[in-house]
């Protein structure tokens, strides 16, 4: 079983999405809360019946492919020192999974395998796999999100 989750948005990155207090505490910043309430309000609207039937206790994979209208430095190798522009995707997991499993009875130390993926598409979107793990699966044996 894989389910397929979609936001027509992407999440904040975790510098936008958490403010350091002076005394070094972390809380969300607005933009962080607007993300979490309107991605938990849209997965419980749209999957709301398939996230309740997750097991609480099972271990499951996460996939991610996050779309981004341009990934390619448009002035590489002439000016640019990288080709790809710096989206680091590990930086927006973090508060996406909290908006996923405020949607459901899960905790994100369920999720045991997480892949994600940098793709080109027509407007910022966010596309979210969930599937069953299966136990002694080695992580590399996954090469590609399931369809």
């Amino acid at each position: 079983m894989t389910l397929r989750l979609h936001l027509p948005y992407l999440p904040p990155t975790i510098n936008h999405a958490y403010v350091t207090k002076k005394n070094g505490g972390r809380f969300l910043s607005k933009e962080g809360r607007r993300f979490k309430e309107s991605a938990a309000a849209r997965f419980v609207a749209k999957y709301g019946a398939v996230l309740r039937g997750l097991d609480a206790d099972a271990p499951y994979g996460l996939g991610v492919r996050f779309g981004f209208p341009v990934v390619e430095n448009e002035t590489w190798p002439k000016r640019a020192k990288r080709r790809y522009k710096k989206f680091d995707l590990s930086n927006r997991i973090k508060l996406l999974e909290d908006a996923l499993c405020s949607a459901c009875d899960l905790d994100d130390s369920q999720f045991l395998d997480i892949v994600l993926e940098k793709r080109v598409s027509k407007t910022p979107e966010t596309t979210i796999w969930i599937w069953e793990c299966v136990p002694d699966q080695i992580p590399g044996e996954l090469v590609r999100v399931p369809r």
